[in-house]
């Protein structure tokens, strides 16, 4: 079941050979990031998507979204493994520092995510719609919308 995420292997062949990860690590935006803690992040990543949120997919196919007295429902399973999410700051792991997020290495952080994504879509996509509009904000916002 694992392997229907993401394949690690591959996902550290793209990272760290084809693209030359290390390199990236370099720049001044990532100083904080190296190797092995990519590896630790890439690593802890998976295990919370295949224990806690890939479990969570059957309930949001079954059972699905639903408009109730004018509030949107979500599945209840749902509810505590996007606490998990949230605590862990997992969906706002590329956000910059500036912003309230990790400012992490967007290979790494996009490897997360495609954990996360593939293990219950609808659900990641709760925790981190807002990082659109962050990212908007850090590049034309005005000071005042920056604070």
């Amino acid at each position: 079941m694992a392997q229907l995420l993401a394949d690690r292997r591959d996902i550290d062949f793209v990272i760290w050979e084809q693209f030359n990860g290390e390199e990236l690590l370099n720049h001044e935006l990532f100083s904080e990031y190296s190797r092995k803690t990519c590896e630790l992040m890439l690593t802890e990543a998976r295990k919370l998507a295949i224990n806690e949120v890939l479990p969570t997919m059957v309930d949001g196919d079954r059972q699905g979204v639903h408009l109730e007295n004018g509030i949107v429902k979500v599945p209840e399973s749902y509810h505590r493994v996007y606490q998990l999410m949230k605590e862990g700051e997992w969906g706002n792991l590329m956000v910059s520092e500036e912003m309230g997020g990790q400012g992490a290495p967007p290979h790494a952080g996009l490897a997360t995510i495609e954990y996360f994504m593939a293990a219950n879509w609808s659900l990641y996509s709760y925790l981190s719609m807002g990082n659109g509009a962050a990212e908007m904000i850090q590049l034309y916002g005005t000071e005042e919308q920056k604070t």
